[in-house]
């Protein structure tokens, strides 16, 4: 996971899609759309991808099912949480993402999907937005919970 995360292994982030799929098909063929969780674009630009949206493109294409990466932006840099508590997580990523184009997610289902879940913080700020913005459900999906 650490290989996938942090030095662009594709290998890795399919076979990551393919055991998420197989143990997850029931809820994500029943989804309407994946979602990963955005970086902020000056990470994106350092880092050279989204990992949430690599492991994303690749469930996609194992799944039929479109993936919308557009609808979630992350528009404030904020620190890494990698050795922040709760509470620090909480502080520091407030008010960082917002919903681009609500129409498309209205009454749709989604899947919500991330690399690592520690407390939870980043994927409950992101899915309160979904459902805010007229998602009729959403079911976080991630490769790790620590």
């Amino acid at each position: 996971i650490h290989a996938f995360k942090y030095y662009d292994k594709p290998l890795i982030a399919m076979m990551l899609a393919q055991l998420l799929y197989v143990r997850y098909q029931y809820n994500i063929l029943s989804a309407d759309y994946i979602i990963p969780v955005p970086i902020h674009r000056f990470k994106l630009l350092l880092r050279g991808y989204n990992q949430a949206q690599v492991l994303g493109k690749y469930l996609s294409d194992i799944a039929k099912l479109p993936i919308k990466s557009n609808i979630l932006i992350k528009y404030k840099w904020t620190k890494s949480q990698t050795k922040l508590t709760k509470k620090e997580r909480i502080k520091n990523i407030s008010g960082s993402f917002r919903i681009n184009n609500s129409e498309i997610i209205k009454n749709k289902k989604i899947i919500l999907l991330d690399d690592v879940v520690t407390t939870g913080t980043t994927v409950n700020l992101c899915a309160k937005l979904l459902k805010n913005a007229g998602a009729k459900s959403i079911f976080v999906l991630c490769i790790a919970y620590t």
